[in-house]
């Protein structure tokens, strides 16, 4: 019996060690206090401004927050007024850093720790940057008026950001750099004066993930991505300065699945090979809506309204690549503008396009049960020959090479 109780008796022990040290009441300076913390202690600061920089090194399962407005001051050098370096299983919260000269918040080769309800105002550089650690959580953060970036991971892996806000970066509101399997999720962005989301801003990523984001007011691309086995899903991006959704080149594999784009420059861009676009909607973007320019691809279910250029835009570079069940409603001109070789249409339709449903140059593509209505131009095209037509449903009939 007395063996048996050992170690619930060691775990009591350990738990009644644990204290809260508070800042001023117990110690008057937060140095103070992260000098004299253990494992499992709690530092609380009381409400007030605090100009001292707060800096955790080295700790393991400590947790700081804040009680009431605590507010974080720069002291005038290039220091980040909170920064954690080789931290684990550390918690910080509820704490304001305003008027940084350089970084607001610092995390470096730290692993198992969370940043939440932290609130990030006129940094003179990036807001929050995390890296060369893994594990972490940044949740529930604000980041305003950044002088750079808002939020950035840098060589970060398997670390999230969630449900944060970012509102007038003049960089990049969320950007990733040679990090694996982070990601984005839930986070508002506004007026980034760069891209809203870039994944991949100098070195690629693999496996990063942004998923049900709202990105609004880029200045540039509302999400771009660069690197490998890349998952976008859910995100919604309104008025953008340029496209809406950028995978760029070189890059490989992923996802871009049930995405809103909306009154954008441009839709949705795809130059990565072998991605999978499935169930996105574009909505009156200003040029194309959703455009394919690398081998392999496949485009499903998407659907396109109103783009003021094609609907659907395929490079002369293709020699592969499958599209079907897709939709073009009333693009300002032609429903798929097809260049390259070898592409499978199938089930796609065009209605109401401003020039031609389909309009095909190249040859060896295979279509196979498409409509196309209502073009002012005619509903297909044919400029070079040599495509095969099965069960398709063009009303106007062909203009070119017949097949």
């Amino acid at each position: 019996m007395r063996a048996s109780l050992a170690p619930c008796l060691l775990l009591l022990a350990a738990a009644a060690r644990a204290d809260v040290l508070h800042v001023p009441k117990d110690f008057p300076t937060v140095a103070g206090a992260l000098a004299a913390v253990q494992p499992g202690d709690q530092v609380v600061l009381a409400a007030g401004t605090y100009t001292e920089l707060v800096s955790l090194d080295g700790l393991q399962d400590v947790v700081l927050r804040g009680q009431g407005e605590v507010v974080l001051v720069g002291d005038g050098s290039f220091e980040a007024p909170l920064s954690l370096t080789g931290c684990v299983g550390v918690t910080v919260e509820r704490l304001t850093v305003r008027d940084a000269s350089g970084v607001a918040v610092s995390v470096g080769n730290c692993s198992e720790v969370t940043l939440r309800k932290l609130r990030v105002e006129d940094a003179g550089s990036a807001g929050i940057v995390v890296g060369q650690g893994h594990d972490s959580l940044v949740d529930r953060c604000r980041v305003e008026d950044a002088a750079l970036d808002g939020i950035v991971l840098v060589d970060e892996d398997d670390t999230t950001v969630s449900r944060c806000t970012i509102v007038g970066a003049v960089g990049i509101g969320v950007s990733f750099d040679g990090c694996a399997g982070s990601v984005v999720e839930r986070c508002k962005i506004t007026d980034a004066g760069a891209q809203g989301i870039l994944l991949g801003k100098a070195n690629p990523v693999q496996g990063c993930t942004a998923d049900r984001n709202r990105v609004i007011d880029a200045g540039f691309f509302g999400i771009q991505t660069l690197g490998t086995d890349l998952v976008l899903t859910d995100n919604r991006v309104q008025h953008s300065s340029s496209n809406g959704c950028v995978m760029s080149a070189p890059s490989e594999g992923g996802v871009v699945r049930g995405n809103r784009l909306v009154d954008c420059a441009g839709g949705l861009s795809v130059a990565a090979l072998g991605v999978t676009v499935q169930e996105n909607r574009v909505v009156s973007t200003g040029s194309e809506g959703i455009s394919l320019s690398a081998d392999d691809g496949v485009l499903v279910d998407n659907r396109v309204i109103k783009p003021g250029g094609n609907a659907f835009g395929f490079s002369g570079s293709l020699a592969s690549g499958s599209i079907a069940g897709c939709k073009a409603l009333h693009p300002g001109l032609d429903g798929y503008f097809i260049l390259g070789e070898g592409l499978m249409f199938t089930g796609n339709s065009s209605v109401g396009a401003g020039l031609q449903g389909f309009h095909v140059e190249g040859s060896g593509h295979v279509f196979t049960g498409n409509t196309a209505h209502g073009s002012l131009d005619v509903d297909i095209t044919d400029l070079d020959g040599g495509n095969i037509y099965l069960d398709n449903d063009f009303a106007t009939g062909f203009e070119g090479d017949p097949p």
